[in-house]
Order: C-alpha cells, then sequence, then structure tokens
C-alpha cells in the first residue's frame, strides 16, 4: 500500500506536518493545565556526570544558559532533605517558620561556621537554567559551593567583553576535584560553542521570568546540594562540595 503521508484524525486526513503543528498544541496545551516546573539535573559527585530526570546520565551538557542565580541553604542535621532556612535569590533567606533575615549578615554565612569549623554553614549554589536543543523548558542545573568559581569567572569573562550569557551556546562538563583526601566531581572550564540565533534572544528573555518563578516556587531540597550519590566530603576552601 503507497504511502501517501496522509493519518486519519476521523474523517479528516491530516498530512504529517499538520500532525506535527497539532502536536505542538498539545505540548503547549498541556503546560497551560499545569505549573510548569524545570526538570533538575543533579550533578553525580563521584562519577562526574550529571543525573538526568529521566534516570539517564551524561558526561556533558549544552545549551543556552537562559538565566542563573544564587540560591542558598543552611541543614542543620545530617540527613534532612528541606533546609532549616533558604534562600532562592541568595540575598534573603526564610527559616522554618517563615521568618526572613538578611543573608549577608547571616552569622551562618560567615567562614569557619562550618562543620569543624570548616567552610560556612548556609551552603551557597548557583542554580543554572539551561535550554537544549529540541527543548522548551530548560532544565535547572545546581552548582555546589567547589565549583562556583569557575562559573563565575566563566561569567565574568564574558560580562568584560560586554556579552550576555543568553547570547552563547555553551558546553558544561564535569571533572575531579580533590582537596584534603576526598575526591569529587566539580565544574570544569565552561565552552561557548556557539551563537544563539539573535531571532531567539526576545522570546527566551520572555521565557525566562515563568520558569524562574515555578523554580522558586518548587523551593530547595538536599538533593540541589548533595548531589545524587555517596556521602558527605570537605573540598576546596574547607566547603563542602556536597
Amino acid at each position: 500500500m503507497e504511502n501517501t503521508g496522509l493519518m486519519n484524525r476521523g474523517e479528516t486526513q491530516l498530512t504529517e506536518q499538520e500532525l506535527d503543528k497539532l502536536l505542538e498544541q498539545e505540548v503547549q496545551t498541556s503546560l497551560d493545565n499545569i505549573d510548569p516546573r524545570p526538570p533538575r539535573v543533579k550533578v553525580s559527585r563521584e562519577s562526574q556526570a550529571f543525573l538526568l530526570p529521566d534516570g539517564g546520565s551524561a558526561k556533558s551538557m549544552t545549551g543556552i544558559l537562559v538565566y542563573h542565580h544564587k540560591a542558598r541553604g543552611f541543614w542543620e542535621t545530617e540527613g534532612q532533605k528541606i533546609p532549616t532556612c533558604s534562600s532562592v535569590d541568595g540575598n534573603t533567606g526564610t527559616d522554618e517558620n517563615g521568618v526572613e533575615h538578611s543573608c549577608i549578615q547571616c552569622s551562618k554565612n560567615k567562614f569557619g561556621s562550618g562543620k569543624d569549623g570548616y567552610g560556612k554553614a548556609c551552603k551557597e549554589m548557583r542554580w543554572i537554567y539551561l535550554l537544549q536543543d529540541g527543548e522548551i523548558i530548560p532544565s535547572r542545573i545546581s552548582l555546589p559551593p567547589t565549583s562556583l568559581g569557575k562559573f563565575d569567572s566563566f561569567i565574568s569573562a564574558l560580562a568584560q567583553k560586554k556579552i550576555a550569557p543568553i547570547q552563547k551556546i555553551v558546553k558544561l562538563s564535569l571533572e575531579t576535584g580533590e582537596s584534603r583526601g576526598f575526591k569529587y566531581s566539580v565544574l570544569a572550564q565552561p565552552e561557548v560553542v556557539g551563537e544563539t540565533p539573535r531571532e531567539n534572544i526576545l522570546q527566551l528573555i520572555n521565557m525566562r521570568e515563568s520558569v524562574v518563578a515555578a523554580a522558586r516556587r518548587a523551593g530547595i531540597e538536599a538533593d540541589d546540594y548533595m548531589g545524587g550519590e555517596g556521602g558527605s566530603s570537605e573540598g576546596d576552601n574547607g566547603e563542602q562540595p556536597y
């Protein structure tokens, strides 16, 4: 039987292109009926891999840096999932009773306040929203303290050249870090591998607000800091990488 490229829809026949358009509308309808949340990608502390929402893993991820911001969390006891206090903007913390305070002035955000006097008791992270090719919702990657230096330096280098991160397609990968006898995953130097089409930038900027708002509603959990495998360890400058 000859394949005409037509598909039946009741009494109506659709071309493959018309079906693709219909399915795109179905995807949008499904999002309109929920509160979309960026899929969370975890950093495996032991295998130098990103742990993907579908259960798979990847040695690297490539996409557009739609947005990034600071986040903080203080877990009072080991094994605690929801932090005792957290901040999704890095500036204002909210404790378990809903009381807000300044992160800058908080004693838990001082070096030496961490376990055994190392690092900070409140762990600073970077939340990165990376839109990969073929996706319409960016994934959220949470970088632990030991990865902040390379990421902040990368963003600073772009800003020095008056380049917004959203203008570039970047490749993120992991490498092994070691400190005080502990090994862990740490962000490798990010690479620029392409340019974001200029005609897509406005759409990405408009989409960003709803994506970030959704991530903030989801809040911070231990997995955002602790990664996906293994136990805690101390990293560079006394910080716990996980």
